[in-house]
């Protein structure tokens, strides 16, 4: 079976799939001897032989583990708050392994994890938004201080103002009319206990126009997994409705 060049290097845990594209533009990667530059590049990993400055790459044992998560654990590796974590749970060789979906804090239930990129086919490393994170889009280098430090106030006033009032809103019955078209962006792999109310609220919903944009193999955040395809989608968009 043939799978990009990308893949392979990022199933083997040599990078995120970002990060083996950088490897790979750096020329640091070889196909059966001959150095390998160009995005997209399908390999057989069954017959051809991939290195990684000069050193064999070789495919990780696939692991499927179902955990079940008790109350008071962040369903993922590391928590900047300082709160406990599922990965505190599991063997520490297993660090290589990604939540498939993700249960509240205060849930209590079964949590899927696995290392095999078919299963939940995105970048799922703590590099999948970006060397920096969030900080690559509030500080880029286009911004003056000013809007810089606007920015930054507006992203804390989102999760702080915004996000607790509308935890009491329920869009579909609140929101069920709109005067302006609307445009819903999901990722094909987003966690279904978030999925199935937005595509119910957009069923529902009355409004001058509306269309709903799956991102093949993005899940929560299509923004940064599928950043080339999103700005696309974005310009496309705005010549439409300017």
């Amino acid at each position: 079976m043939f799978v990009r060049l990308q893949r392979v290097l990022a199933d083997a845990g040599i990078a995120s799939r970002r990060g083996s594209e950088e490897i790979i533009r750096s020329g640091r990667v070889t196909v059966n001897g001959k150095v390998i530059r160009e995005m997209g590049t399908k390999v057989d990993p069954g017959h051809d032989r991939v290195a990684v400055d000069g050193a064999e790459v070789k495919a990780r044992r696939k692991l499927y583990i179902a955990l079940n998560k008790p109350t008071g654990y962040v369903s993922s590796r590391s928590d900047p708050h300082g709160r406990r974590t599922i990965g505190e749970l599991l063997p520490k060789d297993w660090a290589n392994l990604y939540t498939v979906g993700r249960l509240d804090y205060n849930t209590e239930g079964l949590i899927f994890l696995t290392n095999d990129g078919q299963v939940y086919p995105y970048d799922h490393s703590h590099n999948s938004e970006g060397a920096g994170g969030f900080s690559e889009n509030l500080f880029v280098k286009e911004y003056t201080l000013t809007e810089q430090l606007h920015a930054f106030a507006g992203f804390f006033d989102t999760f702080t103002v915004m996000y607790p009032q509308l935890q009491g809103i329920d869009f579909r019955t609140d929101a069920t009319h709109l005067t302006v078209p609307v445009y819903l962006i999901e990722g094909r792999f987003e966690a279904p206990g978030r999925l199935g109310p937005a595509k119910e609220w957009f069923n529902l919903l009355d409004a001058p126009a509306k269309e709903l944009i799956t991102f093949d193999t993005s899940g929560h955040r299509p923004l940064f997994e599928q950043p080339d395809l999103f700005a696309a989608k974005m310009r496309t968009l705005l010549a439409e409705t300017s």
